[in-house]
């Protein structure tokens, strides 16, 4: 009675008028057992996971386009929550389906999501661009790329600057 843990989807229903569009399973628990859940979509399409994720996608694509909206932030309340596999399965889902992809980390602490994306999470990125340097991005299967930055750039406060919004506009 007293758990305030989500432990399962039914958990989430309801809670601050949140709508639930999508369940990823964990990979250990997936049937067709994926080598791994980061860019599955892209690497084993024939998967569950992988269609767990173009489902999501589908749900994310039609949330943005009937707001207009054209950015998506995924973050996850403590280290090892699985935004780097969401946000990569999402880029490559909204990818296949003709959109122009930029992916951000803009994980400064830990970074995680641009090796997962073939970047070197040390070169210039996020926070070098924060700080007004020009970045070039990163692409690999037709998905662009900004790491975190040099380690010296990575300053975390700079991410709740004004900064911020304008390197997102540009993306």
């Amino acid at each position: 009675f007293l758990a305030q843990r989500v432990r399962f989807p039914r958990d989430l229903v309801g809670v601050g008028g949140a709508r639930l569009i999508g369940v990823i399973p964990d990979i250990d628990d997936a049937p067709t057992e994926p080598k791994a859940a980061e860019l599955v979509v892209a690497r084993e399409p024939a998967t569950g996971t992988a269609e767990m994720f173009r489902q999501l996608s589908t749900a994310c694509l039609k949330g943005l386009d009937a707001a207009g909206a054209r950015s998506v932030a995924v973050v996850t309340s403590s280290p090892g929550g699985g935004s780097p596999t969401v946000a990569s399965n999402l880029a490559a889902s909204f990818r296949a389906a003709g959109r122009t992809v930029a992916v951000v980390d803009a994980n400064l602490r830990r970074p995680r999501l641009a090796a997962v994306l073939g970047q070197d999470p040390d070169a210039p990125g996020l926070g070098d661009m924060l700080q007004g340097q020009e970045v070039q991005p990163h692409v690999a299967n037709g998905i662009s790329g900004i790491g975190p930055g040099t380690v010296a750039n990575r300053v975390v406060e700079r991410v709740a600057s004004d900064e911020i919004r304008r390197v997102i506009a540009r993306l």
